[in-house]
C-alpha cells in the first residue's frame, strides 16, 4: 500500500502549479482565552488566506529608463506598480528646485514619461500605483497626475500622504537626537529636514480607495510594503510579516539592479537594451518569488538577487526601518527552474519591534563646488593630466592670493584611467588616454567662478593633447551636506489627502510590544582552522561583490560562489584586510573604520567602510562619490594560502547528494573521494569516501581527521588518517562528536548521524553496493550548484531505491490516503479515472525544512526551557513543550478526569484506552510528564516546526509559562483542539496544525472536483439498480450528487 501512495504522490506533484488557483480552507481559530482548548466557534476573515500579490517596480531613481512602464504594465499581470524616485542626493536636487518655483519639488519625469502615455491602459487593467515621486511637493505633484486623469475622461482616485517635512517646525527643533544617543544642535543654514515614514499611510489611502498615491519622503520598502498589509490585512505587530514585505520591497526598489543590472557577472546577462524590471509575487504568510517579464532581457538568480539583498544595509541583524527592525542575516534565496529569464524564491527574514523615533535626513547649505573634465591623449598621456591639474590649482591660488580670497576647502585632482582610485593597488603605470577630474571645494561663490573660467587657457597654454571640456565651462552649484538625526513618533502627525482633500492625520505612537533587543550581531566570527595551501585567488573566483552608499559610509557585500568557499572567506577576508586594501580612501584618524557582519543564509559577509566617501553625496569631490565601485575595486583583492577550491566549486550538482528529489528512482554513487554530503555552518565537513576501503567517512577541516561511524556488535569505531584506531564503547565516539561541535567544527546538524544503529544500520555502510544503506546529511541543495538553502532532511540510500523520510506525507494523512485511495480506486474504474488525477499533493510538512533525524530519548539532553518537542506515534506525531528539569508539558487525551477525582490516579502514565476514549469523549488533560514518559521510547525531534510556521517563536521563558498556565483539564477535538493547537499558541502564539490543515485541503480538493459528482451519480444509480427504488435508496442517489455539485 506505501508503493501506492508514493507513486500517487509522485503523479500529483505534476499538479502543483495549479493550487494557487484554488481558494483554500478557513479554520476556526485556536482561541484559548474564550473556551479553553474547546472552542468550536468558526471566525471566518475573507482576506485570511488571499490570493498572491503582484507587484512590479518601474523605477530605482529619478532618472531611470521610462520604457520600464509598458514591459510591467503589460507583462507583468500585475496588482501594484511601484516608482522609487528618491535618495538624499534626489531630495536636495528638488529641494534647491522648489527654491526656484512653489510649483516644483517633484519628478516631473513621472507625470509625463510614466503616467501619461500609459494612464488608460493602468485604469483598463485595474493596477493601482504607488510612487514617492511627490519629493518635497506632493501635493503638486498630485496636481498634475489629477490633469492628466481629467484630460483621459477618467474616474481614478489620488491620495497624497504629507507630514514628512519638519521645515516648518524648526523653531521647536532646538536640540535633536543623534546616532550616538546624545543631542546636538541642528547646522546652521539648514535648507531642509525630511522624515523617513513607514507603510502605514500608504496602507490607508489604499484602503481610502485610492487608485495612485504619492508620497514624500519614506523609506523605499514602504512602496511595496503598504499595498502588501493593504492586501493581506498585516497588522503593526506582525513584525516577521512586516520583515518579509520590506524584503521584497527592498530586493525591488532600485529596479533593475535585482534583474541583472551591475551584476559581478556582467558578461553572463543577456540584452542590456531591453533589461526586465523586477516583479515580486508576495504570498500572506510573507514567502515571495522574484521574477522579471518575460522576454525581456536581464537575468534572475542566486546572484543577483544575492548582491541586492547585501546592497546599502549594514547590520543585516538590525536592519532599521520605521515599521520593523529587520533581521535579513538568516534569509535564503533558491532558484525556481523552468522560469523564462530566472525566478528566485526568497524565504527567512525575521521581525521585531522598530524603534520609537522616525530618522531624519536634513541638509544644510556648506559652501560651493566645481568639477573640471578634460580628456587628454598621446604618449605619456597620465604624466601630462596629473601635470596639467596641479598648475590649474597652482595658478588659481596665486590669483586667490592676489584678490585676497581665501585658499580652497578642498581639492580633489584625479586622473581617470591612471587607477587613481586604486590607491597603492593601482597596476596601471601608463596609458596613452587619460581624463583628468578636477573638483573644488570653496566657501565663496566667486572664488570658483574665477576657477571656472581659468580651465579652458589650459588647451593652449598647457600639456599638449587636452581636448576640451566635458560639458563646458564647470558650473559652480551649492554644497548641500547631509545630516541625520531622530525624531519622536508620537510627535509628528502624518496627513492623508484623497482627491484634493483632508481626510485624516495619523500619529504613530510607537510600537504596541515593547522595543525587543535585537539578536547579537556576528562581527567576526572566523571559524575554526581551517586546511591551508598553495593557491591563490582572485575574490572574484570565489565571490560575488556589490557596493553602495550610506551618507560617508560605504558597504560592500561579499557573497560565496559556493557554500564550501564561505568558511575561507570568513576566514582570509576579514575586517583588517578590507581596511588595509582601502585605506587611501578611508579619512584618517577614524576609529574603527571597517567593521564585518556575516548573513549565513546566503554564505555573505558585508563590510561597512565608515568615512570613506569624502563626504558622500553631493559633498564628495571624488568621480565615484557614493562608493558604485568599491565592490568591483575588491574583487582584484587576492587570496593567499588557500587549498584548491575550484575542484569543490566545480563539483557536479547532481554529485551533492543534497538534490534527490521525493520522486528519485535511482541512486548512482559518487566517484571516489568526491564529498558525499557537507555542512558549513563552522567550517566543512564531509561525509565521503575513499578511494581504496570505499568506506563512508567524515571528515573535519581542523586536524584532517577521517572519522568513519559504523556499528559492529554495539560498539562504535573512529578512524584516524594516520592509521591509529580506536574501539571504544558505544556512545564515546558521539562524545568526542559533540566535543568537536562545542569547539565549533562539527555543526550541529551532525547529531542525527552520532549513531548509525538508531537508524537500522548493520555493519560498516559501503557505498554503490546493492544490499546496502548510506544515510547522509541532505542541505537542499538548490537548482544553483552548491546553493545551500540548509533545509537538513535524511535521505536512506537503499540500492535504486530512495526514501525520503521528510517527504512523506503525515502519519495520520497516510492511513486517510491509504484507505480512500484502496476503496475509491476501485470504484472509479467504472468512469475511467484515476484517482491520482483527483486529488492534489499534501502542502509540504514541516520535515521539509528541519531535520527529521529524531535525537534518542535516552541521548544526553540538550533541551532548553521551551523548547517544543516531537515524537512520532502509532497514527500521528505528538507535541509537547520542554519545562526544564526532564519535564514535558503536553496534551493528551484522556477520559479519566471524567471518572475520578483522585490525582494521584490521573498522574499515572496513560494507557491507550484511556487515550481512545478520550478522544471519542472530546476530552483531554494538558499534563506534566518526564522526557522519557513523554517520548515513550521514539526519538525526539527538537524544534522542527521553527521555520514551518510564520510566527516566530517567543522566548523561552514565556513559552514555559503559557504551557504551565494551561495544565488542568481541557476539552479536545482530534482536528480543531489537539496537541499541536496547544504547543503551537505556546511557542509562536497562534495555535494552528499542519496535519488539520493538510488534511481539509485534502478534503477540499476531493468536494471541488466536478468529476465525483459524475462518480456518486453513477454510485446512486447502481444502488438503486441493486436494490431497487424506494425512497431509501432514491434520497441518497440524489442529495449526494446534487450537495457535491453545489459545493464543487
Amino acid at each position: 500500500m506505501m508503493s501506492r501512495i508514493v507513486l500517487l504522490h509522485k503523479q500529483l506533484c505534476r499538479l502543483r502549479s495549479f493550487r494557487r488557483h484554488l481558494g483554500k480552507c478557513v479554520f476556526p481559530p485556536f482561541n484559548v482565552f474564550n473556551v479553553r482548548f474547546g472552542s468550536s466557534k468558526w471566525s471566518y476573515d475573507k482576506s485570511s488566506r488571499p490570493e498572491p500579490v503582484r507587484i512590479g517596480c518601474a523605477s530605482g531613481f529619478w532618472g531611470d529608463t521610462a520604457t520600464s512602464v509598458p514591459q510591467l504594465i503589460y507583462g507583468g499581470k500585475l496588482d501594484f506598480l511601484v516608482f522609487d524616485y528618491l535618495s538624499e542626493i534626489t531630495m536636495s536636487l528638488l529641494t534647491a528646485s522648489r527654491t526656484k518655483s512653489p510649483n516644483l519639488g517633484f519628478t516631473p519625469d513621472f507625470v509625463h514619461a510614466a503616467i501619461a502615455p500609459f494612464i488608460n491602459d493602468i485604469h483598463r487593467k485595474g493596477i493601482r500605483v504607488v510612487s514617492n515621486a511627490g519629493g518635497v511637493n506632493p501635493m503638486a505633484c498630485a496636481e498634475a497626475i489629477l490633469d492628466v486623469i481629467k484630460k483621459a475622461g477618467l474616474d481614478l482616485r489620488v491620495a497624497v500622504v504629507t507630514g514628512d517635512d519638519l521645515m516648518p517646525h524648526r523653531s521647536s527643533l532646538s536640540a535633536v537626537k543623534v546616532d550616538d544617543g546624545g543631542s546636538s544642535r541642528l547646522p546652521e543654514r539648514l535648507h531642509s529636514m525630511n522624515v523617513y515614514l513607514g507603510a502605514p499611510p500608504i496602507r490607508r489611502c489604499l484602503d481610502l480607495g485610492a487608485d495612485i498615491v504619492i508620497t514624500g519622503r519614506c523609506v523605499d520598502s514602504a512602496l511595496a510594503l503598504g499595498p502588501l498589509m493593504h492586501a493581506f490585512n498585516w497588522q503593526k505587530t506582525d513584525y516577521n510579516l512586516l520583515a518579509a514585505g520590506s524584503l521584497a520591497g527592498h530586493l525591488i526598489e532600485c529596479g533593475a539592479q535585482s534583474t541583472g543590472g551591475i551584476f559581478t557577472d556582467w558578461h553572463k546577462v543577456p540584452d542590456w537594451d531591453n533589461v526586465g524590471f523586477p516583479v515580486v509575487e508576495c504570498s500572506s504568510d510573507g514567502s515571495f518569488v522574484l521574477s522579471k517579464p518575460p522576454k525581456t532581457g536581464g537575468l534572475v538568480s542566486f546572484g543577483t538577487a544575492a548582491e541586492q539583498l547585501l546592497y546599502e544595509i549594514a547590520d543585516p541583524r538590525r536592519y532599521l526601518l520605521p515599521d520593523v527592525t529587520c533581521d535579513f542575516s538568516q534569509v535564503t534565496i533558491q532558484e525556481i527552474p523552468g522560469v523564462d529569464g530566472g525566478a528566485v524564491r526568497v524565504t527567512g527574514a525575521k521581525g521585531m519591534a522598530p524603534s520609537c523615533d522616525y530618522k531624519v535626513c536634513a541638509t544644510y547649505m556648506d559652501g560651493f563646488r566645481a568639477t573640471a573634465v578634460c580628456p587628454v591623449g598621446g604618449p605619456r598621456a597620465v604624466e601630462k593630466a596629473r601635470r596639467t591639474a596641479e598648475s590649474i590649482i597652482k595658478r588659481m591660488r596665486r590669483i586667490f592670493r592676489e584678490v585676497e580670497l581665501e585658499d580652497f576647502s578642498c581639492v580633489n585632482a584625479q586622473v581617470l584611467g591612471a587607477e587613481d582610485m586604486y590607491g597603492a593597488n593601482a597596476r596601471t603605470k601608463g596609458s596613452r588616454e587619460a581624463v583628468i577630474w578636477l573638483a573644488v571645494y570653496h566657501q565663496q561663490k566667486k572664488a570658483l567662478e574665477l576657477f571656472s573660467r581659468e580651465i579652458a587657457p589650459a588647451g593652449t597654454g598647457m600639456a599638449p593633447g587636452l581636448t576640451g571640456l566635458v560639458g563646458g565651462r564647470p558650473r559652480v552649484s551649492p554644497v548641500l551636506k547631509p545630516f541625520f538625526f531622530f525624531h519622536p513618533k508620537c510627535e509628528l502627525k502624518v496627513h492623508i489627502h484623497l482627491d484634493g482633500q483632508l481626510m485624516e492625520s495619523l500619529t504613530d505612537a510607537g510600537p504596541d510590544a515593547p522595543v525587543q533587543e535585537a539578536p547579537p550581531t556576528w562581527v567576526d566570527d572566523e571559524p575554526a582552522d581551517l586546511p591551508s595551501g598553495t593557491h591563490t585567488y582572485r575574490l572574484e573566483e570565489l565571490a560575488y561583490t556589490r557596493s553602495g552608499d550610506k551618507g560617508d559610509s560605504a558597504n560592500i557585500g561579499v557573497i560565496s560562489r559556493h557554500p564550501l568557499v564561505y568558511p575561507y572567506l570568513k576566514k582570509h577576508l576579514t575586517s583588517s584586510v578590507v581596511k588595509e586594501y582601502f585605506s587611501h580612501l578611508i579619512q584618517p584618524g577614524t576609529d574603527n573604520p571597517v567593521t564585518r557582519y556575516t548573513l549565513p543564509g546566503v554564505h555573505g559577509l558585508n563590510f561597512v567602510l565608515q568615512s570613506s566617501l569624502g563626504g558622500g553625496g553631493v559633498a564628495s569631490l571624488r568621480s565615484d562619490p557614493q562608493g558604485k565601485a568599491f565592490g568591483q575595486m575588491l574583487l582584484d583583492l587576492e587570496l593567499s594560502g588557500l587549498p584548491d577550491l575550484t575542484s569543490l566549486m566545480d563539483t557536479p550538482e547532481g554529485h551533492m547528494y543534497g538534490v534527490v528529489e521525493a520522486h528519485a528512482t535511482s541512486f548512482a554513487p559518487p566517484p571516489p573521494g568526491l564529498p558525499l554530503c557537507l555542512c558549513e555552518e563552522h567550517g566543512p565537513v564531509f561525509l565521503w569516501r575513499t578511494p581504496a576501503s570505499q568506506t563512508l567517512r567524515k571528515e573535519t577541516a581542523p586536524n584532517q581527521k577521517h572519522l568513519s561511524e559504523g556499528c559492529r556488535d554495539g560498539k562504535e569505531e573512529a578512524e584516524y588518517s594516520n592509521g591509529e584506531r580506536k574501539e571504544a564503547a558505544d556512545g564515546q565516539c558521539s562524545q568526542s562528536l559533540r566535543a568537536l561541535e562545542r569547539s565549533g567544527v562539527v555543526s550541529k546538524t551532525w547529531r542525527g548521524l552520532e549513531k548509525w544503529k538508531h537508524h537500522g544500520f548493520q555493519g560498516s555502510p559501503h557505498l554503490g553496493s546493492d544490499d546496502s544503506e548510506v544515510l547522509v546529511s541532505d542541505w537542499g541543495l538548490g537548482q544553483r550548484g552548491g546553493d545551500v538553502t540548509q533545509r537538513s532532511s535524511v535521505s536512506w540510500f537503499s540500492g535504486s531505491r530512495t526514501q525520503r523520510a521528510d517527504r512523506r506525507p503525515g502519519p495520520l494523512l497516510s492511513i486517510m490516503l491509504d484507505t480512500l485511495t484502496f476503496l475509491l480506486e476501485k470504484l472509479v474504474i467504472l468512469a475511467h479515472v484515476k484517482l491520482s488525477v483527483l486529488l492534489l499533493p499534501p502542502r509540504a510538512t514541516r520535515r521539509d525544512l528541519e531535520d527529521a533525524s529524531p535525537q534518542p530519548a535516552g541521548a544526553p539532553q540538550r533541551f532548553e526551557r521551551g523548547d517544543l518537542l516531537e515524537v512520532p506515534r502509532t497514527l500521528f506525531t505528538h507535541f509537547g513543550i520542554y519545562l526544564g528539569e526532564n519535564r514535558v508539558a503536553h496534551l493528551i487525551p484522556d477520559i479519566l478526569p471524567l471518572l475520578r477525582a483522585d490525582g494521584r490516579e490521573i498522574e499515572e502514565m496513560v494507557t491507550n484506552t484511556r487515550l481512545l476514549l478520550g478522544v471519542l469523549s472530546k476530552r483531554a488533560s494538558i499534563r506534566v510528564d518526564s522526557v522519557e514518559d513523554f517520548a515513550y521510547g521514539a526519538g525526539i525531534l527538537l524544534n522542527a516546526m521553527d521555520r514551518a510556521v510564520v510566527p516566530s517563536p517567543l522566548a523561552g521563558e514565556e513559552v514555559a509559562r503559557r504551557a504551565e498556565r494551561l495544565v488542568g483539564t481541557v476539552s479536545y477535538s482530534l482536528l480543531w483542539n489537539n496537541c499541536e493547537h496547544f504547543v503551537t499558541y505556546c511557542r509562536y502564539g497562534t495555535a494552528q496544525s499542519l496535519q488539520t490543515e493538510q488534511f481539509c485541503a485534502w478534503l477540499k480538493c476531493l468536494i471541488q472536483d466536478q468529476r465525483n459528482v459524475v462518480l456518486t451519480a453513477l454510485l446512486g444509480l447502481l444502488y438503486m439498480a441493486c436494490w431497487g427504488i424506494s425512497s431509501s435508496t432514491a434520497l441518497p442517489a440524489l442529495v449526494v450528487p446534487f450537495s457535491l455539485w453545489m459545493a464543487s
